[in-house]
């Protein structure tokens, strides 16, 4: 398991109280070993494998081709969409949501120097399955992160 199953569960037994909506934060989501691995596993920021948004809301690159994917990101992929995983994450946050083995709007995303992700509203119905979108997963893997970057999760 890539994941820490019991921070999981505790942070989710706040979602529905927090504000300014239903939200929880996991610290250390992830096992260290394995974000240490999957940060290593990132590719360059120059790598043209990226997709580049650069728009009024958004200056980063993201990558959803499973193709592109090392072994390790790929297995974790793998395991944040198995039944397993959405029924743990549904148990608390009362949600039974649909996995999306098409990763569309996720998985890897990276900031360069004065990158930024403004706050915004995600899409709400899925664009190829039509289903309303109710939970998103952020994991933070960079072990280069300082608080004067400023970079904070803003809901």
């Amino acid at each position: 398991m890539f994941y820490n199953e019991d921070s999981s569960l505790k942070a989710q037994a706040s979602f529905k109280n927090n504000q300014p909506f239903d939200h929880c934060v996991v610290e250390n989501f992830l096992n260290p070993e394995v974000a240490e691995a999957v940060e290593k596993e990132f590719l360059g920021y120059e790598d043209p494998k990226w997709f580049y948004y650069k728009n009024a809301i958004e200056d980063k690159k993201a990558l959803n081709d499973w193709n592109a994917f090392p072994a390790l990101t790929y297995k974790l992929f793998r395991e944040l969409i198995s039944k397993d995983f959405i029924k743990m994450l549904s148990q608390e946050i009362g949600i039974p949501p649909y996995q999306d083995p098409g990763l569309h709007g996720g998985v890897w995303h990276i900031h360069s120097t004065g990158g930024n992700l403004n706050p915004h509203h995600d899409y709400s119905i899925h664009l190829k399955v039509g289903l309303q979108r109710k939970i998103n997963l952020i994991i933070y893997v960079s072990s280069q992160l300082k608080e004067e970057h400023g970079g904070h999760l803003g809901l």
